[in-house]
C-alpha cells in the first residue's frame, strides 16, 4: 500500500504540487468576498453594496468579452510549447494585446452605456473604478503560469492582490459614501498584480514580448473561440439573474442574490483546484484512463461539496449577511443542487 501511494505521489506529483498551490489561489479567492462582506454591509449598508455588486456583475461581461476563451486556448499552447521560447514569446505577444483591443472595444461599449442609459449615469464613477480590473484583465497571466505548470506565482500574486485591497478597504472605507472607492481599490490591487505577472513572466522566465502579426492574432482569436461560445453561456447564466434584479427588483434583492451566489461559488472551489491542476496534464498527456478516474472523482466530489453546502447554509447566510439576508439561506439549497451538474459542467 505505502509502495502504491509512492508510485502515485511520484508519477502525479507535478498534478498534486498544483493542486496544493491552486487550493491556495482559490482558498484566497474563496476568503476575499466573505472577508469584505460584511465590512462593506456593516459600512455602507445593503443598498450600497448592492449598487457595487451591480457593477460588478456589468464588468463580467466585458471581462468575458476580454477573455474570449483565451485563457483555456492558452493554457493549452503553451503546455504544448513550454520549452520553446519563441512560441511562447509569440502567445505572450498575441495574448496580451489581443486582449488590449478588446479592453478597448469593452470602453467604448460601457461610455455608450453610461450616455445613453440613465440608470447607469447615476452609477457612472462606479462602473468606471470597476472598469478598472477589465483592464487587468488585459496583462493577467495566470493562464500561462497554469500551462507552465507554475502556480506558486499564481498563488503569490492573488496573495498580494488581496493584501492591497483589504488593506486600503479598511483605511479609506470609513462612511457610507465611500462605497465607490471598494471597487476602484480591488481593481487596482488587480492591475499591480496583473503587471508584476507580465514582469516575472519576461524577468525569470525570459519572455520576449513584441507587437504580433495580424496573422498571430487571428490565430489565437479563431483558436479561442470555441472555449467563448462555452464561457459565454456560462457566464450569461450566471449573472442574467443578477442584472435584472438590480434593474427590476433593486440593490436589497440584488445584495440577496448575490450572497447565495457567492456561496454556490465557494462550493465550487475544490471542483475548480482539481479541474485547473489535472488540465494542463490532460493537455499533454491526453490519457484517457486517467481522464475517465478523474472525471469520477470529480463527480463524487460535487455532491460532496453541494451536501456540505445545503448543510451549513444558515450559518453561512446569517454570518456573512449581518443577519441582514437570511432570507436567502432557501436560495442556497437550490443552488447546491446545480453544483453536483456544475462539477460534470466544469470538468466537460
Amino acid at each position: 500500500m505505502i509502495v502504491l501511494i509512492k508510485n502515485v505521489f511520484a508519477q502525479y506529483s507535478g498534478v498534486l504540487k498544483n493542486s496544493f498551490f491552486l487550493s491556495i489561489v482559490d482558498g484566497i479567492k474563496l476568503l476575499l468576498p466573505f472577508v469584505a462582506m460584511p465590512y462593506i454591509i456593516r459600512i455602507c449598508g445593503v443598498e450600497n453594496f448592492g449598487k457595487i455588486i451591480f457593477a460588478q456583475t456589468v464588468m463580467a461581461y466585458f471581462s468575458m468579452t476580454v477573455n474570449f476563451g483565451l485563457n483555456i486556448f492558452s493554457v493549452r499552447e503553451v503546455a504544448k510549447n513550454a520549452n520553446d521560447l519563441k512560441i511562447l514569446s509569440n502567445l505572450g505577444s498575441s495574448f496580451i494585446v489581443l486582449r488590449l483591443l478588446l479592453v478597448i472595444l469593452c470602453f467604448a461599449i460601457l461610455c455608450f452605456m453610461i450616455v445613453f442609459i440613465p440608470f447607469m449615469q447615476q452609477l457612472r464613477l462606479l462602473m468606471l473604478y470597476a472598469f478598472i480590473a477589465i483592464l487587468a484583465e488585459a496583462f493577467t497571466m495566470t493562464a500561462f503560469f497554469q500551462g507552465l505548470e507554475k502556480m506558486h506565482n499564481i498563488a503569490v500574486l492573488q496573495f498580494f492582490a488581496v493584501i492591497f485591497y483589504i488593506s486600503t478597504l479598511l483605511i479609506f472605507v470609513k462612511k457610507a459614501d465611500d462605497y465607490v472607492l471598494v471597487p476602484l481599490l480591488q481593481s487596482s490591487g488587480l492591475l499591480i498584480s496583473s503587471l508584476l505577472g507580465v514582469g516575472l513572466l519576461c524577468a525569470r522566465y525570459k519572455l520576449r514580448l513584441h507587437f504580433p502579426a495580424f496573422s498571430e492574432l487571428k490565430k489565437m482569436l479563431w483558436g479561442s473561440s470555441p472555449f467563448a461560445v462555452s464561457i459565454a453561456a456560462t457566464v450569461i447564466n450566471s449573472n442574467i439573474a443578477r442584472l435584472f434584479a438590480g434593474i427590476s427588483l433593486g440593490m436589497h434583492d440584488l445584495a440577496l442574490l448575490d450572497i447565495t451566489q457567492k456561496i454556490a461559488e465557494a462550493a465550487m472551489i475544490p471542483i475548480n483546484i482539481v479541474d485547473q491542476a489535472i488540465y494542463p496534464h490532460n493537455a499533454k498527456k491526453r490519457n484517457k484512463h486517467f481522464a475517465n478516474i478523474t472525471f469520477f472523482g470529480v463527480f463524487t466530489l460535487g455532491i460532496f461539496c453541494a451536501l456540505s453546502m445545503i448543510t451549513g447554509s444558515p450559518y453561512a447566510v446569517n454570518f456573512f449577511g449581518q443577519g441582514e439576508l437570511n432570507d436567502a439561506a432557501p436560495l442556497v439549497c437550490w443552488l447546491g443542487i446545480k453544483v453536483i451538474f456544475n462539477a460534470v459542467s466544469a470538468y466537460t
